[in-house]
């Protein structure tokens, strides 16, 4: 690790999470158990931290906490891995036929990071009433109330007080993330670390009826209402998303008349509560300034050069380093980004999604049933943040409408149908088996963003800008056409005392489709999406198959002891799960409805004097599935 540029230790942080919860239930009943009454109140505390592994906390300027991070993204041309650290035989690294086998796409040196301390609040309670009454058939009907307060406090920083990024030329860096605010023109203040608060109040209520008639037909019907308030920092209120009526409308009919059979139908509305991490990106009073510096030295500046200063890397700060802004702008070194607070759509809608399914099932023999179901779900409102200044201010509201009409609105729709087999444990053994095909279509993938990891609820950078949604729309990451699932056990009984468990699975699925990717020329590498969505072909299947084998012993009545055995992968395959979606690291524009012919002609964005750079590693593997493991186990219950 010492020949690696910088400390290796440098760049780690020290994760710690813990938390704590109370809570106190009380369950009574009265009318001869007719009338029941569930009460619940709850605290969960919870505290989680990201800070550098030496000890120095945050928004200090000393140790790691005030080391700045670098990323390294040269392509013009590609670093070596040579360029950033010592190894034993550089020869390895010597081009062959003009490629280099060491390339390095991006790298990472310098200070951890990005840092966090947080403490999250959390005071729930609910009350549930339920009558149990003969009229027409039997009724269940529910009736509850439910109260929330959640808070969040929290302290960010980047070590060093800023995050550069390298241009793709290699020739400047830009501070990419870096906390703080303008005063007057070019009279910045820069942030060690911010601090923010937020508060989110929720009320609902909902009340249901399961009707049983004749004992053929159960008729569910039942409709919540929720509403939530949202403060930001300073206790000020953002927005509020009220009147959430979510309908729940099922229909189970036995066929048979004799519990062997079901036809379902069922439809349901469902509300996302808004939390407090989309609170804190928008409403959290802060804001960030950016510059680009000149890399090599210029007249009496120092010039900002990683790989030729040492750390705390001062030289960086040098004002004399900034590329100056045209002479009409207001401030010519530093720019201002982020509103104190996003503004919002007075008639932002919350946002909601509708499931709707249709199946059945049948007994073919006594313990063993087969199934077949279709579901479809789909996305009514999304609410995200979004910018039409390049970036420099975000609004708050529903992709498609409002004051958001001019974005593409938010598409994620999932169809699937499942074919199933269910032999229930009888005669000492069990087998379930399932086969699903199913579509994932759209733009959005949800709260969670798996093309960079991005979990930011309600925050994503999926319309942050019109620009980042072209070619957006096709088959989303978590799309998996075919899957397969099997599970059987086997009991064998060896005594009045002594049993043996044999267990054996099987999971298989296609592969997930893989995309076209570019550097955007605001928000970086692969965030262009170069082709559409899916252009780039699917992963190969997925398979795996795992056993049990336990040992089960009497001990006395009611205690048994078990020891036993699981191997996951048994067969050890070795399927790539994730491949290099990058094409290259130039900034380019979107080839709208393009394919993949388009490609050899594309050109860097505003540069025609020459074709892209193709990343070496494009359409390489990244990651295997896990290899075979073993987990022995030995427990005793009573």
């Amino acid at each position: 690790m010492e020949n690696i540029a910088g400390a290796y230790n440098a760049l780690a942080h020290r994760n710690e999470q813990d938390s704590r919860d109370i809570s106190l239930k009380l369950a009574s009943s009265f009318l001869d158990k007719k009338v029941l009454l569930d009460t619940n109140v709850g605290w969960h505390h919870q505290n989680d931290s990201s800070l550098p592994v030496d000890g120095s906390g945050i928004g200090n300027e000393e140790g790691w906490s005030g080391v700045p991070q670098f990323e390294m993204q040269r392509n013009q041309p590609f670093y070596s891995i040579t360029d950033l650290e010592t190894i034993p035989d550089p020869s390895v690294c010597n081009p062959v036929n003009g490629v280099s086998p060491c390339t390095v796409t991006n790298y990472l040196l310098g200070g951890p990071g990005f840092l966090l301390d947080r403490t999250v609040e959390r005071y729930q309670g609910n009350i549930v009433g339920t009558l149990l009454l003969n009229a027409l058939g039997h009724h269940v009907v529910k009736a509850g109330l439910d109260v929330e307060v959640m808070q969040n406090k929290d302290t960010r920083a980047y070590s060093g007080k800023v995050l550069y990024r390298e241009n793709v030329n290699g020739g400047t860096f830009q501070d990419f993330r870096a906390f703080g605010y303008l005063i007057g023109p070019d009279e910045e203040v820069v942030q060690a670390s911010v601090p923010t608060s937020t508060r989110a109040n929720a009320v609902g209520g909902f009340l249901q009826d399961s009707w049983s008639v004749l004992d053929k037909v159960t008729v569910n019907l039942g409709l919540r209402y929720d509403a939530q308030t949202i403060h930001g920092n300073g206790g000020t209120e953002a927005f509020d998303l009220s009147n959430q009526l979510s309908p729940r409308v099922g229909v189970i009919y036995d066929f048979t008349q004799q519990g062997r059979s079901k036809l379902f139908a069922s439809y349901a509305r469902y509300y996302q509560n808004a939390v407090l991490a989309m609170v804190n990106s928008q409403f959290s009073n802060i804001t960030r300034l950016q510059a680009t510096r000149n890399r090599a030295a210029q007249g009496d500046a120092p010039g900002c050069d990683p790989l030729r200063q040492a750390a705390p890397y001062t030289e960086c700060r040098d004002e004399r380093n900034i590329v100056r802004g045209a002479p009409e702008s207001v401030s010519r070194l530093y720019n201002q980004t982020f509103a104190i607070n996003s503004p919002v759509d007075p008639d932002l809608k919350p946002q909601s999604s509708d499931e709707f399914v249709i199946g059945g099932e049948y007994e073919l023999l006594p313990g063993a049933s087969v199934g077949l179901t279709y579901t479809h779900r789909n996305m009514n409102d999304v609410i995200e943040d979004m910018s039409r200044n390049e970036a420099t201010n975000y609004f708050i509201g529903n992709p498609g409408r409002g004051i958001a009409s001019d974005f593409p609105a938010a598409v994620r729709d999932y169809d699937a149908v499942s074919l199933l087999f269910n032999k229930a444990f009888s005669n000492l053994w069990l087998i379930q088996a399932n086969y699903t095909w199913s579509r994932l279509y759209g733009n959005y993938s949800g709260l969670f963003r798996p093309e960079n990891l991005q979990l930011a609820p309600n925050v994503t950078s999926d319309f942050d800008l019109v620009s980042l949604t072209e070619n957006h729309m096709g088959l989303l990451p978590l799309d998996r056409t075919h899957s397969l699932k099997f599970y059987g056990a086997k009991e064998l009984v060896l005594s009045g005392s002594a049993s043996i468990n044999l267990g054996l699975s099987y999971r298989g699925a296609s592969g997930a489709p893989l995309n076209v990717v570019g550097a955007h020329y605001i928000y970086g590498p692969d965030f262009t999406f170069i082709l559409p969505r899916g252009s780039g072909g699917r992963l190969p299947w997925v398979h795996a198959f795992d056993t049990r084998l336990a040992v089960n012993y009497r001990l006395t009545g009611d205690m048994v002891a078990t020891v036993s055995l699981d191997v996951f992968n048994l067969l050890n395959f070795q399927a790539v799960t994730s491949q290099d979606q990058r094409y290259t690291a130039d900034t380019v524009d979107a080839i709208v409805g393009g394919s993949a012919d388009d490609l050899a002609g594309l050109m860097p964005r505003g540069n025609t004097s020459r074709t892209v750079v193709v990343n070496p590693n494009y359409g390489k593997p990244l990651s295997y599935q896990p290899p075979r493991s073993v987990r022995l186990g030995a427990r005793v219950s009573f």
